[in-house]
C-alpha cells in the first residue's frame, strides 16, 4: 500500500470514528460503560443528565450510588453476573431522585466485552414507555426486577 493510500484509509477511519463518537454522545439514549467494580468509565450525554453527573467531573462514580437502595441487590447480581457471562436477562430498577426529576424506573440492557471487564449500559426509561401499565409491579417490588431478553421481546410485540 502507497502512502496516499494508507492516509486516505487513515482519514477515512478517522471520519468515521467521529461519526461513531457524535450518535454515541448526542444519543437520546443513556449509554454507560462500566467497569468490573461498577464504575462508570464512560458515558453520553443523556448519561449525564439522567444521573445529573457533570461530563468534566474527574471524579469516578459508582452506577450503584445512584440506584435506590432496595435494588441495590438487583443491581448488584446482574452486574456481577453479566461480567461472568452468565446472564442474558435486563434488569429493571429504580434510579434515585435528584435535584432535576424524581425517582426514575428504568430497564438497563447490557452487553460485557470478551474479557468480561467492562460492561456497556443502555439505561431505558420504563414509566415514559408505552409499556408501563405492564411494568407497575415490577418498579416496587425488586424481586421482579430480572428480566429474561427473550419474554421482554416477546411482551413488546
Amino acid at each position: 500500500m502507497s502512502n496516499e493510500a494508507l492516509r486516505q484509509a487513515y482519514d477515512e477511519a478517522d471520519a468515521l470514528h467521529h461519526k461513531y463518537a457524535d450518535l454515541y454522545d448526542f444519543a437520546p439514549i443513556p449509554y454507560f460503560t462500566l467497569d468490573a467494580l461498577g464504575v462508570i468509565v464512560q458515558f453520553n450525554l443523556a448519561g449525564a443528565i439522567l444521573l445529573d453527573i457533570q461530563r468534566s467531573q474527574t471524579r469516578p462514580h459508582r452506577f450503584a450510588a445512584f440506584v435506590k437502595p432496595e435494588f441495590l441487590p438487583v443491581f448488584n447480581r446482574f452486574l456481577a453476573h453479566k461480567l461472568s457471562g452468565k446472564c442474558r436477562r435486563s434488569c429493571e430498577l429504580v434510579l434515585l431522585a435528584n435535584t432535576h426529576r424524581p425517582e426514575r424506573a428504568v430497564r438497563i440492557q447490557a452487553v460485557t466485552d470478551e474479557g468480561g471487564h467492562e460492561c456497556q449500559m443502555a439505561v431505558i426509561d420504563i414509566a415514559a414507555s408505552s409499556q408501563s401499565v405492564h411494568h407497575d409491579r415490577r418498579h416496587t417490588d425488586p424481586e421482579h426486577q430480572v428480566v429474561d431478553d427473550h419474554s421482554t421481546q416477546t411482551s413488546a410485540q
